[in-house]
């Protein structure tokens, strides 16, 4: 009986059976909470996928698994139904966005030294700083209710998000800043050197730095509480433990030839890094061991760079400088959902509540929508 019921919800979209067919009866709500359940449902649905979640620690929560899986495919497989697109044409590249506030709002940051607030519902500019920097601004954070902006004037800057982008803090470091992540009272930037310095955000100078690399710092990602990792035009990625602050282990060399990774992001216990090869690579983060897991290569035209990198539970969304926006699922190989093409060279990405922010090289886009289902 388990299996017909079952069977007869597999017609059914996930949404529906987690959040309303689950709760009819006490019967319903133990079948369809197995983990068993989802897992087969999974397992019919993106066979592929299994090799993926493998990589992960923990065991995952199947049904939000499945849940974020069916949601994302169902999403961006209908874009042109279900998605609005809105783009704000610029007079000079885009090499950041960020959203905030649910997806209302997206900043971005240029290489004009503007740093501006778009109004997604409204469509209109909301907030603009002139001059926010000396030099280009190459990439923004978010930790609370502040924004950081760093530049090639090789300073950072705290900027309030609560009252209209003012500065309160700036940072300043010994060569341009190329990346940054933070945390509560820690902000961290990879320098165009082989240098990654770090501030605690109530004072100006920095509480330590380090030099794990032979060449510059292109990206940056915070693993859990414990860990810092960089990747660097050496083609590799290093890993600091903050604790110790030790390296973990050697370097992790990603990449070959001429290509080195630019675009890095972690997340459910997985790092994805992209490389100016249109190369992803996929390193594993369990219990502090960092282990590169597998490489795959994206089609597209000529030798494009992936500048930016997302990836959820429900898919992976890659930025390239071929003037595309590729949505993948989580799967082993990628198997690509949808491609969105972009009026320029894509420098950065940012997703949350279903609504993509694209920066690129003629204007800020966004792609949005209110539902993640059909009702």
């Amino acid at each position: 009986m388990n299996l017909i019921f079952l069977y007869i919800c597999s017609f059914i979209d996930a949404k529906h059976v987690a959040d309303c067919l689950r709760y009819v009866c006490t019967r319903f709500y133990e079948v369809l909470s197995s983990d068993t359940a989802w897992k087969c449902r999974l397992r019919e649905r993106c066979p592929n996928m299994l090799p993926a979640v493998d990589y992960v620690d923990d065991e995952p929560d199947w049904l939000e698994l499945c849940y974020q899986i069916e949601s994302e495919l169902q999403l961006w497989k209908r874009e042109r139904d279900k998605m609005s697109k809105i783009s704000w044409s610029v007079d000079s590249c885009i090499d950041a966005v960020k959203l905030i506030d649910r997806g209302k709002r997206v900043i971005s940051g240029s290489r004009n030294r503007d740093l501006q607030v778009w109004d997604v519902d409204s469509r209109q500019l909301q907030t603009s700083i002139i001059l926010a920097h000396a030099g280009w601004i190459w990439d923004l954070a978010i930790d609370n209710d502040k924004l950081y902006s760093c530049s090639w004037d090789s300073s950072i800057s705290m900027r309030d998000l609560t009252d209209n982008l003012r500065e309160i803090n700036s940072y300043k470091c010994s060569a341009a800043v190329l990346s940054i992540v933070c945390r509560e009272g820690l902000l961290v930037g990879g320098l165009f050197k082989p240098e990654v310095v770090a501030f605690d955000p109530r004072q100006k100078e920095p509480i330590f730095s380090y030099n794990p690399h032979r060449a510059a710092v292109t990206g940056l990602a915070l693993v859990g509480d414990n860990y810092l990792v960089s990747a660097s035009e050496d083609k590799s990625i290093a890993v600091w433990d903050l604790r110790t602050r030790e390296p973990v282990n050697e370097n992790i060399v990603v990449s070959c030839d001429n290509s080195f990774p630019l675009s890095i992001y972690y997340n459910n216990n997985l790092l994805y890094v992209g490389d100016t090869r249109a190369n992803v690579h996929i390193i594993s983060t369990n219990n502090g061991v960092f282990e590169k897991k597998v490489s795959c290569h994206l089609e597209s035209a000529g030798q494009a760079k992936l500048t930016s990198i997302w990836h959820g539970l429900g898919c992976i969304i890659v930025g390239s400088t071929d003037k595309s926006v590729k949505i993948f699922q989580p799967s082993q190989p990628l198997d690509l959902i949808c491609e969105l093409s972009v009026t320029g060279e894509v420098t950065s990405i940012d997703y949350d509540y279903s609504t993509l922010a694209i920066g690129s090289s003629a204007s800020v886009e966004v792609w949005k929508t209110t539902d993640t289902f059909d009702t």
